[in-house]
């Protein structure tokens, strides 16, 4: 640290200035709507703006048995082979002979599973492992069409994100009609196109009391819609979706109606709804319902475009087209979690973190610059930049700024300084025992610095995985504060004592040991 001339060190002291101020306005940068650096503006958390927070999970139960259901129908179409039994983590089929190839076209279309061969069939084991991926790949699409359906509401400034294994996490500003987002959020409906038939035929439905029969098989479902609106019928003034078919479904429903003359087609709708126990770790009940909405007669051909009739009021009608245009959820979800607060109290909230942020670094700033003066100056920079550099990570990372984070942002504050302090105290033990007691200092605080950052890094990854949503922000901040605090209070703390500290300094001594 010695041997700089006069200019060089007024470089040196020029250049720690600016990697102080540059990092502080683009933390400044992310919060004011004016300023702009390049860096994406930071989105408050709704506990700091209000709003409300939605939590749906992935029905895990429909995932098994959509995916048993597959298996059994591979098996007994392919190589009549029919499910018998099931164990833990395996099912058994039994039957026929099973033609070679069955393990080679199994492991194509399901890779994740194992096929042992008994001599009256197969086992299929990992059954647990294949859920546990469809799981994962049921949430990555339901997310995408609950942000098309969020986005068809014209919702500002949402965010829908993962947490855990199968839950989904949504958050909506205030100002919005939260029943009415929850009921399109969670609507697994479906619709679908059927030929009327026998009783002994198909399934037995009622339509304005009187008994309705539809085929097994529809003509087209809510999977070949491209197009669907709302609106209203100009000759009933009744509500109506005026529905657009893909070119599959479209030529489905031309040969279908062109058959079918003076012939009934019914239009249901199916949707899943959710009964909870109220006890602890019992899985809700899913309750699946199908309704007749309309039985119209087949007076014309028709294919790819036609309308739909009877569907209540005008919003149902809305709702209805919302949802059949942003598709069907993958697997149905259902709501475990919703809460909201008030737009005062976030602001109230706001206020109230920031205020103690900025009261505990002034009062950490007096003592600290009373006990070690210059020192203790260089140390406050560093909790600034260290502050600068979570918030501009935050926003690098599209993280949402919430009051837990503020907390660990404030927590972060409290455990920098101390990294600081290490090094002024080995210093000052340091002081008269080497000749550079500066340099030594740092080279002999680096370990215990790296242990103790290290220890609330670990705290802070265990956190994220154990910890509820509202606490997850908490342990993003503090993993990131460990970081910066390596960052700034030891490598940007040595570059800023370098410059402006000079070796064997009598600055180091604690004010109240300094003779009056």
């Amino acid at each position: 640290m010695r041997g700089f001339t006069m200019g060089n060190q007024l470089t040196h002291k020029l250049a720690s200035l600016f990697a102080i101020l540059i990092p502080v306005l683009l933390a400044i940068s992310v919060f004011h709507p004016k300023l702009d650096f390049g860096l994406p503006k930071i989105s408050y958390g709704i506990d700091l703006v209000g709003g409300g927070q939605i939590i749906l999970q992935i029905d895990s139960q429909a995932i098994e048995a959509r995916e048993i259901q597959a298996l059994a129908q591979f098996f007994s179409q392919s190589h009549q082979l029919n499910r018998e039994a099931s164990v833990t983590d395996a099912l058994v089929f039994e039957g026929g002979g099973m033609h070679p190839s069955v393990s080679d076209e199994l492991i194509n279309q399901y890779p994740t599973l194992k096929l042992s061969q008994t001599p009256t069939g197969v086992v299929v084991s990992g059954l647990g492992g294949h859920i546990t991926a469809k799981t994962g790949e049921a949430v990555v699409e339901n997310i995408a069409t609950l942000r098309t359906r969020l986005n068809a509401l014209g919702v500002a400034d949402i965010r829908v994100y993962r947490q855990g294994s199968d839950k989904v996490v949504v958050e909506i500003p205030n100002g919005h009609e939260m029943e009415r987002i929850k009921s399109i959020l969670a609507s697994s409906a479906e619709i679908g196109f059927y030929q009327a038939v026998m009783p002994e035929a198909g399934v037995m439905l009622s339509y304005q009391g009187n008994p309705v029969v539809r085929n097994h098989t529809p003509i087209a479902s809510g999977q070949s819609i491209t197009k669907a609106v709302a609106t209203v019928d100009p000759s009933t003034g009744l509500p109506v979706v005026s529905i657009g078919l893909n070119a599959t479904g479209g030529q489905k429903m031309g040969r279908f109606t062109k058959d079918n003359m003076g012939q009934p087609i019914v239009t249901t709708l199916t949707d899943s709804d959710y009964a909870f126990s109220g006890k602890a770790g019992d899985a809700p009940v899913r309750k699946v319902t199908e309704k007749v909405v309309s039985v119209a007669t087949v007076n014309g051909q028709f294919s790819d475009s036609f309308i739909i009739t009877g569907l209540g009021s005008l919003e149902e009608s809305e709702n209805l087209a919302l949802i059949l245009r942003s598709g069907v959820l993958t697997v149905p979800m259902y709501i475990v979690s919703e809460s909201s607060i008030d737009s005062r109290l976030g602001a109230e909230n706001a206020n109230q973190g920031f205020r103690a942020f900025a009261i505990g670094l002034f009062a950490l700033a007096l003592y600290v610059i009373y006990l070690y003066r210059m020192r203790g100056v260089i140390a406050i920079f560093t909790l600034v930049l260290n502050a600068a550099f979570i918030v501009i990570a935050l926003s690098v990372m599209g993280a949402s700024f919430t009051m837990a984070g503020l907390a660990g942002i404030i927590l972060t504050m409290g455990m920098a300084v101390d990294a600081n302090i290490i090094v002024i105290e080995r210093e000052k033990e340091l002081f008269g025992k080497t000749t550079t007691p500066l340099a030594d200092s740092f080279k002999s605080s680096a370990l215990p610095i790296l242990d103790a950052n290290v220890t609330t890094l670990l705290v802070a990854v265990i956190l994220y995985n154990v910890s509820s949503i509202s606490l997850k922000g908490f342990a993003i901040t503090l993993a990131l504060g460990v970081v910066c605090t390596v960052l700034s209070s030891y490598f940007m703390n040595m570059y800023f004592s370098t410059a402006w500290i000079r070796e064997r300094s009598n600055d180091l001594e604690p004010a109240q040991s300094r003779p009056s």
